[in-house]
């Protein structure tokens, strides 16, 4: 049995695997996070490469440690809890609210990307102390 093949079957079937053949290449080509741009530049980072993560206590009416020191280009993660009740972590300087529940962990990444000192508030009223619940930080 012999089978036939046309060649412009032929030619279309070499068509489609080098169309093929060329988008994989060009797709493999690029870094993680050009290729899903859902996927953000921190979590396409290689684990050789240094996260520095900060253990962060808020409670009424105090964040704990309240003065935090960082190098400049030096990568983040501030590891958030509350103690009681519903609080947040507003960082203004570099757009950065985010609420955190009581007894939950709450991860923020951050990039110091400039040198000077920042301030970080409770965004989210927690009481009659809530106006002095704040922190700095020191970017070096």
């Amino acid at each position: 049995m012999k089978l036939r093949i046309s060649f412009s079957t032929l030619l279309i079937g070499l068509f489609v695997i080098i169309v093929l053949l060329a988008i994989f290449i060009l797709r493999s080509g690029k870094p993680a996070n050009e290729r899903n741009p859902e996927i953000s530049s921190v979590a396409a980072r290689s684990p050789r490469e240094n996260i520095r993560e900060i253990q962060i206590r808020a409670k009424q009416f105090s964040f704990s440690p309240n003065q935090i020191k960082l190098k400049l280009n030096e990568q983040v993660k501030f590891l958030i809890t509350s103690e009681d009740v519903t609080h947040g972590f507003s960082l203004p300087d570099f757009g950065i609210d985010q609420a955190i529940e009581p007894g939950k962990e709450t991860m923020v990444d951050f990039h110091a990307s400039r040198k000077g000192t920042f301030s970080f508030v409770c965004s989210v009223t927690c009481g009659t102390g809530h106006s002095g619940m704040r922190g700095t930080i020191i970017i070096e």
